[in-house]
């Protein structure tokens, strides 16, 4: 049975908050679906940023998402997508079309879940989108946006807390064994700021 699209894997550079000259590995999954022979980028985890819809991947105009504005631009046979902010446009992560298979993925996510420099080893980290909303985490602060643009940002105080949002906001059961590693964040917390 077809279901009349197809999709390729691929894998980016992420660039979102990374110095210019500092090189990354491909280490991002995101989708190309071909329907109706029209090029859709899609994504569903790059956190607060994560397109909320598919983006036309030979579009070079702005387009708009309900959560915020994108762009893609290419140059020889190079992409990168953007998101607008107030600060103006943020490059998010440089792909080209090269297809990757499962094995790839596999080392791609060895890497992002075991190596020290791994934001996701080093950071507790969730991310929603809920109706008009974004919500994020990253260890204790929870931040909630619309449209793109930061409403509030809330400092979790102790470990209970962030389980608590993790349940309320993101719809996660934390395991048992989060709690010792909550504590240890916080105790960091308190030896920066004490």
């Amino acid at each position: 049975m077809s279901l009349g699209f197809e999709v390729m894997g691929l894998a980016a550079r992420v660039r979102w908050g990374v110095p210019p000259k500092v090189q990354t590995p491909a280490s991002h999954m995101l989708l190309v679906v071909t329907l109706s022979e029209v090029k859709y980028l899609v994504d569903v985890g790059f956190g607060v940023t994560t397109p909320s819809a598919p983006l036309r991947l030979d579009s070079r105009d702005v387009q708009v998402t309900p959560h915020g504005n994108y762009k893609i631009t290419e140059e020889q046979g190079y992409y990168e997508l953007a998101f607008e902010q107030s600060r103006g446009w943020q490059t998010l992560y440089q792909f080209n079309l090269e297809p990757k298979q499962d094995a790839d993925y596999k080392v791609f996510n060895w890497y992002v879940s075991t190596h020290p420099d791994s934001v996701f080893v080093r950071n507790l980290v969730a991310a929603r989108i809920v109706g008009q909303y974004r919500y994020t985490l990253r260890n204790h602060e929870f931040k909630r946006y619309l449209g793109g643009e930061l409403l509030d940002v809330i400092a979790l105080t102790d470990p209970e807390q962030v389980i608590t949002c993790l349940r309320t906001h993101f719809n996660i059961k934390a395991p048992v064994a989060l709690h010792s590693a909550l504590m240890a964040i916080f105790d960091d917390i308190n030896c920066k700021t004490g």
